[in-house]
Formats: C-alpha cells, structure tokens, sequence
C-alpha cells in the first residue's frame, strides 16, 4: 500500500502485454532500423501501415502472434535498435490519445515482458519461497549468531539471479522485490527464528523509500518481529555508484531501528567509498574473494584489506560461500567475524498472501 492506504500501481500490479484485438504502434530510431522492420514484417507476411505522424509503424497484435510474436519481429535488430525503439500497445483499432502515451516503452522491455510470462505467473499465483542459511560465529560453528534469507522460486527453472535480471530487463522488479522481501520477512516468522535475519534488497526498485517502502516496514511490525533483529542487506553493493540515493535508503532504514549490510563486497572499484558513506553494521565479503583465498596471493590481498577496513571502522564481517577448512580458518585468522552455512539452511517454505493483481494495462 502507498503511504495514502491505496495500492501502489507499480509494485502491486503485474502489467501485461498487447494481445488479441490490439494493436501495436512502433517508432524505430533511424530509417534504417525503420527499413530492417518493414522488411521483415514483410517477410512473416504481417500486414503492416504508417502512423499519421510518418514515423510509426503500425500492426495489429493478431497477425503479429500468428507469425511468432515479439521476438520474430525483432530478430534482424541490434540490442541497441530494440532498447531504441519505442513501442506503444493500444486496444482496438482506435489512434492512440494523449492518455496512452505514458504507456509507451521500449521494443526491449516488451519482448522481455512476454519473456517473463512464468515470472510474471509466479508474482500473481505469489508462489514465492523463502529458506534461512546460518551465521555462525567465525570460531565457533556450533554458534548460530544469525540467519540469512534465501530466495526459492519452485515454477521458475532459472538462478535466483537470473530472475532478477529477467525481471529488471522486463520492469518487473518493483513488483519481485517487494514480494521477495515480504516473503522472507513473513516466513522468519513463521519459521520462529530467534536470531537477526539478513534480508537483501535491489535499490534500483526503490524510487523514494518513505514511499516504497512502507508495506515493508509494516509486515516487520505485523509479524512481531523486532526492527534490530532485521538487517536489510544491498545487493551487490559495488555495483550500484548513486551514494546518494543508496545514502538515503538505508538512512530511511537505520532511522527505524533496523541494521543495514553491504552485500557481497569484493574487488570492485569504490569499496572504501562504499564503506566511508553508508557505514553499514555488516559488510559480506563476495565468494568470488573468499573462495581459495587461503592459495590465492591475489585474493588474500583483497581480502585482507577489506577486513583491515572494516575492522577499523568497527564493521562486523561475514564471508559466503561453500568454503574448505583452510579458507575458513585463514579467514578468522585475518579477523572475519561469522561464516555463512550454506549446507545447513532451513527447509523452504512459501508464505501465504503474497499474490499480485494483474493488470490488463501494458506497461509505460
């Protein structure tokens, strides 16, 4: 819900695509990349006409899905010519008004729209699960000091990463990363964990975090979770460069008494950066530095200077991954403070109320 008690269009709804009885409106960037999509209507035999404005090309979704869809359209274009050009899908065979036009989108966006027609099924069906690895302490594996959450997603054949790339390519992201951390909030609940819990989040589906970020706050408080047993962990924290608007969503969090944690912190350019402006209480070092880092001078340098920075700035560490004895005892002779364990993680389980509502509009 929006902080006016209304659902919020852009994470509780799942956007469809153009389909029967639609038509397809689409404004190539150049006359070549114009030339590339006639011709190959033509060639799937796709009647096709000109816009009013001269620009546009114009067809009708049924002839399109009778000849392979989206994706047959745009075969003979580059990444960039479908990033470029824009789309807009409207019902009927009416001329699009001014009311359509926020709706318009990218080729790209659409034709991984339709991609993710599983994704988009499991978001409404809310068919999302949640385990928890434990954190033990770096000297004692018997020592549970904390739980990470894991995300399971059972109709989906693909890595928990590659969804979230299917769903950032197919503006789906919103949506899956509010469900995503609904659900591992609601199922530490239910599962009665009594240790903090590690919940990551993607900032990119954030735009204002007193906005969107309320129904999550919330569900900490319906489940009767305390906020400091909650740590929001930033997803690939090296990869993000807007500190600013990084600054202001764990400030949001950290003003509500929750921890905040840069995840899988490695040898990207920026770490020290990183570390200097969010002052996190937890930093997760990535697998791709702690794995052979006992073998490896190269990794052990990194290593060993991430763990140096953050010892001095009183960060707590914890190193993931699958790691042998000698990875994990030169770890804690470098000063890490706790240890993922991947190979002792709860039985998933897939808490109720999470479905979204789909929507008949296509997405702008």
């Amino acid at each position: 819900m929006t902080a006016t008690g209304r659902p919020c269009p852009k994470c509780e709804t799942v956007p469809g695509i153009p389909g029967p009885g639609w038509t397809l409106y689409i404004w190539p960037p150049l006359g070549h990349t114009g030339g590339k999509l006639t011709r190959r209507l033509d060639a799937l035999r796709v009647p096709r006409a000109q816009g009013a404005d001269g620009r546009a090309v114009v067809v009708g979704m049924d002839d399109l899905l009778r000849a392979g869809g989206l994706e047959a359209l745009a075969a003979d274009l580059s990444a960039e010519e479908q990033q470029d050009s824009s789309v807009l899908g409207v019902r009927g065979t009416d001329a699009p008004g001014f009311a359509d036009y926020p709706r318009v989108t990218s080729l790209f966006r659409l034709m991984r729209l339709e991609q993710s027609e599983t994704l988009a099924q499991t978001l409404t069906a809310g068919r999302i699960g949640a385990s928890f690895t434990p954190i033990t302490a770096a000297d004692d594996a018997s020592e549970v000091v904390a739980y990470r959450a894991n995300l399971h997603f059972p109709d989906l054949e693909i890595a928990s990463g590659d969804v979230f790339t299917l769903a950032t390519d197919g503006g789906l992201l919103f949506q899956l990363d509010r469900v995503c951390r609904v659900a591992c909030i609601r199922e530490a609940a239910n599962q009665g964990l009594d240790r903090p819990v590690f919940v990551q989040f993607h900032p990119s589906s954030i735009y204002d975090p007193v906005y969107c970020l309320r129904t999550t706050v919330s569900e900490v408080e319906r489940t009767g979770l305390a906020a400091e047993d909650v740590v929001f962990t930033l997803s690939r924290a090296g990869s993000h460069r807007d500190i600013g608007h990084l600054q202001t969503i764990l400030g949001y969090y950290k003003d509500r008494g929750f921890q905040v944690a840069l995840g899988e912190l490695g040898a990207e350019r920026g770490a020290l950066e990183l570390l200097q402006h969010l002052r996190p209480e937890y930093v997760w070092l990535s697998h791709d530095v702690t794995a052979g880092v006992s073998q490896d001078p190269f990794r052990a340098v990194i290593a060993r200077k991430l763990l140096e920075m953050a010892h001095r700035l009183r960060i707590e560490t914890v190193a993931i991954g699958s790691l042998g004895d000698t990875d994990r005892e030169w770890l804690y002779e470098h000063g890490v403070s706790a240890l993922a364990m991947p190979e002792r993680a709860t039985q998933p389980g897939i808490p109720e109320g999470l479905a979204l509502t789909a929507s008949e509009d296509v997405p702008g």
